[in-house]
């Protein structure tokens, strides 16, 4: 044997390792993309639920049996919402080694508490 047998081995064996890696890294892309999709279809549901909710709440008048509609309405989408909301940080822990936290709008990368009322700086909390 001589020097090019061992090249043309080595490649040969490079090749059939690359072709088994090339494998494995398309079953692990399938399997992320498969959650990225339930990911995906599951917050569209939960926000198409939650669409239909405002709109129900919009069309209603303020009469005591249609304020009993808006309380309905208005707890389903909170319920909507913290279902979404467990559902993404559920997949990042899950796929992506990542977990979400609140960020304010106005001061984005800070991390703060849930309970900071939208559009105020995060040190005016929500008093309760």
């Amino acid at each position: 044997m001589d020097f090019s047998d061992y090249v043309a081995i080595i490649s040969t064996l490079l090749t059939i390792i690359s072709f088994v890696f090339n494998i494995i890294q398309l079953k692990d892309r399938k399997g992320l993309m498969q959650s990225i999709q339930s990911l995906i279809q599951s917050n569209y549901n939960i926000f198409f639920q939650i669409a239909r909710c405002t709109t129900r709440a919009r069309n209603q008048n303020s009469t005591k049996k249609d304020i009993n509609v808006l309380d309905r309405a208005l707890e389903n989408i909170r319920g909507l919402t913290d279902a979404a909301r467990s559902s993404l940080i559920a997949t990042g822990r899950e796929n992506f080694k990542f977990e979400p936290k609140y960020e304010h709008p106005a001061f984005p990368g800070k991390e703060v508490d849930d309970d900071v009322l939208y559009g105020l700086p995060p040190e005016l909390q929500r008093k309760e």
